[in-house]
């Protein structure tokens, strides 16, 4: 496939197997996020294949100073190392602002100067920009760029773990962001872009992002990008019903035991258990490489922590 305005030519998505971990630095590494990465891995091993940790830092205000670094130091004590050089989102805006402006280009985006208040009480975008264009904004007039999907078709693609899904834009939202109004890149966009210019061809997360997917899959036609194959894991909640998660700050993981932590993780993704006598990382991550049966999560939503 040709690249566009001079970007990474992209394969097609029957090439070697290519996946990736992509957690955000707005904390430390918890148990949820290396059930995430260890499934990641061992997916991608179990196929032969390519693994990447990528930092998704596109939101400084998110950001905690010292937590990407936080997070690589734990993988790698983990025995979960990246097969080639970490990419950071933050350094990427140039791949971005290209993105913009191809959709620009093809009449795909229209400038919204929307509050969140005034969009508090729509279950979707009301297409009070619609018509908008730059021209017709007085000057330094505050905008995000939005994408138009109102005549989207219904989205229907097959995940390796939850089934054959099917939704319709309208009824995720609508028209969604792309380029927030303090200029930074949205996920959506910032998520597909590099997914392309890294060639992923299989996304393996958590089942928290699955109604992300649709809009993924509709700017990657957009901008006539392959579709990785896509896989939700079933997400770690605690026994009030949770997501382990940063924003419940969820504990963070202990270095000096991590062969338990990944035994521990192997349990909870319903894997043959290692031998008790296994006491180190790499021996751990073979043994669930040589027996991963993702089918074993099957249609699996959420597994419960024990108090």
């Amino acid at each position: 496939m040709s690249a566009t305005h001079g970007m990474t030519e992209y394969a097609p998505t029957d090439s070697p197997y290519r996946g990736r971990f992509a957690p955000t630095p707005s904390g430390s590494l918890h148990l949820g996020s290396l059930f995430t990465a260890v499934a990641s891995y061992l997916d991608a091993r179990s196929h032969n294949g390519t693994w990447l940790i990528r930092m998704d830092d596109l939101d400084p205000p998110r950001t905690q100073a010292g937590a990407a670094q936080h997070i690589i130091d734990c993988l790698t004590a983990h025995g979960l190392v990246s097969d080639e050089p970490i990419r950071h989102q933050s350094a990427c805006n140039e791949g971005y602002a290209q993105r913009i402006q191809q959709l620009i280009e093809q009449n795909a985006l229209f400038p919204c100067t929307c509050s969140r208040q005034m969009l508090k009480k729509h279950s979707h975008y009301p297409h009070t920009c619609h018509h908008n264009t730059l021209a017709s904004l007085p000057p330094n007039t505050e905008y995000a760029w939005r994408i138009h999907t109102r005549d989207a078709d219904t989205l229907t693609f097959g995940d390796q773990l939850q089934g054959c899904q099917s939704h319709q834009l309208l009824d995720l939202g609508g028209d969604f962001v792309v380029q927030r109004k303090d200029a930074l890149y949205a996920y959506h966009l910032a998520s597909v872009h590099d997914d392309a210019e890294q060639g992923i061809t299989h996304i393996v997360r958590g089942n928290d992002l699955l109604l992300s997917t649709p809009q993924h899959i509709f700017l990657q036609r957009q901008l006539n990008l392959p579709q990785p194959k896509y896989l939700h894991l079933p997400v770690l909640v605690t026994p009030d019903g949770h997501k382990l998660s940063k924003q419940f700050a969820s504990a963070a993981l202990q270095i000096d035991t991590a062969v338990d932590n990944l035994k521990l993780v192997l349990s909870l993704l319903k894997q043959p258990p290692p031998p008790a006598s296994m006491t180190h990382c790499h021996d751990v991550l073979t043994w669930g490489t040589e027996h991963w049966n993702p089918a074993a999560l099957m249609g699996i939503k959420y597994i419960t922590l024990n108090a």
